[in-house]
């Protein structure tokens, strides 16, 4: 476009034709944040209440001038960040899940504590203490 400017008058149809591009730049990031896998019902229902209207991209027919005619491109920084919330969302989700699971497996190794019957202390600290530490770093790198 940049190029055609210079190469071309001033005139109607050249306007027209920048004011398209500019509408399809616009609505190019729109399309990548909708596209996430990564959105949930809740996303979805934010993301309609900020356009105020139903957006359903799986509907047949859904193209690119749907959202353009939805006046979506006003609100792209706003879904753009709902979808890196979602991301986000996602990313804790599994984490806490691949958590519990190590947490679920990992054994204990209890040791009776100076000969006392019933009196018990946990065994291998250091073990307890690295499975710890891998999981406030795995919490942290998100």
């Amino acid at each position: 476009m940049s190029r055609l400017e210079k190469a071309v008058p001033d005139n109607p149809i050249l306007r027209k034709l920048k004011e398209l591009v500019e509408t399809f730049r616009g609505a190019m990031p729109i399309v990548t944040a909708l596209r996430r896998p990564e959105l949930k019902p809740n996303h979805w229902a934010e993301i309609n209440e900020l356009i105020g209207a139903e957006l359903d991209v799986e509907q047949d027919g859904f193209t690119l001038q749907s959202l353009i005619d939805m006046n979506v491109v006003p609100y792209q920084e706003e879904i753009e960040q709902i979808a890196v919330r979602a991301i986000g969302e996602n990313k804790l989700t599994t984490m806490k899940a691949e958590l519990q699971e190590t947490w679920k497996t990992t054994e204990l190794e209890l040791k009776v504590h100076k000969d006392r019957d019933g009196v018990y202390i946990l065994a291998e600290i250091p073990d307890l203490y690295t499975s710890i530490d891998d999981s406030l770093a795995a919490i942290n790198m998100i």
